[in-house]
């Protein structure tokens, strides 16, 4: 998101600083090059301090290039979650929200022996809200390369899919994307969940290298936000373009 150098970065973060009344999910490599408290605070705060009160950031692999993520954790204090974990969960509303930390190997796996699991699958168990959306860094389904979905994966997005989750965004793909409902053995499924792939905060726009199965929207040369509207029943979403390209996309589902 915050790349010292790029001029998409600011009307990004002028966008988000104005949306005074929303929640801002930062989906990851939230700070370029390598996630130092010097990069949140030279690349990334000055264009996003603003919405600092109100972000609730995922951890991504850039974030890591600073051993223990130590600068995003810094930076972001308890909002981030505990440091040795960088997963946690809150309510929104009627929704349910579950920030994971997709860079598994950081903090002891994601098998379904692992700590994030366990820890996952828990707190779904004691979830009352009727909606439920889930976010971390790594797109888990992507047109950006035919190897590039994170299937290691599997079993956190099995075990959100079981609970009747119904968003789950992410970034790590430099394009916007927005897939129809889908299980983790990539199919497409009316009960499944629908992801988006949020990647164009102010880094570069990557091309797409083919089309994946369940895309249903790709954007690879507007920078911009995912703007959501969480209701009772249901979600309503709009891609804010902020600079580049004209692409558009909008729709609403159900809960």
């Amino acid at each position: 998101i915050g790349r010292c150098g790029s001029s998409h970065v600011a009307p990004v973060g002028s966008y988000v600083s104005s949306r005074t009344d929303t929640t801002f999910l930062a989906l990851g490599d939230i700070a370029y090059p390598d996630g130092t408290i010097n990069d949140f605070n030279s690349c990334y705060d000055p264009s996003f301090s603003a919405a600092k009160s109100r972000t609730r950031p995922a951890p991504g692999n850039h974030d890591y290039n600073t051993d223990d993520a130590a600068g995003y954790f810094a930076y972001f204090g308890a909002p981030a979650g505990d440091p040795t974990r960088g997963y946690h969960s809150f309510d929104l509303g009627a929704w349910h929200l579950v920030s994971l930390n997709s860079e598994c190997w950081e903090v002891g796996g994601c098998g379904d022996n692992d700590p994030q699991y366990q820890w996952l699958e828990a707190d779904l168990a004691a979830n009352l809200q009727p909606c439920t959306l889930a976010y971390w860094h790594r797109a888990y389904y992507t047109s950006e390369s035919p190897t590039a979905d994170s299937l290691y994966l599997a079993n956190l997005f099995d075990l959100l899919d079981q609970a009747g989750a119904d968003l789950l965004l992410a970034g790590h793909a430099h394009q916007y994307e927005r897939f129809a409902p889908m299980n983790a053995s990539n199919q497409l499924d009316a009960n499944g969940i629908r992801s988006f792939v949020v990647g164009t905060g102010g880094s570069d726009i990557r091309p797409a290298t083919f089309n994946h199965n369940g895309s249903e929207a790709l954007n690879t040369s507007a920078y911009g936000v995912l703007e959501l509207e969480l209701t009772s029943t249901g979600y309503a979403w709009e891609f804010i373009r902020t600079s580049g390209g004209s692409f558009t996309d909008s729709g609403s589902g159900s809960c």
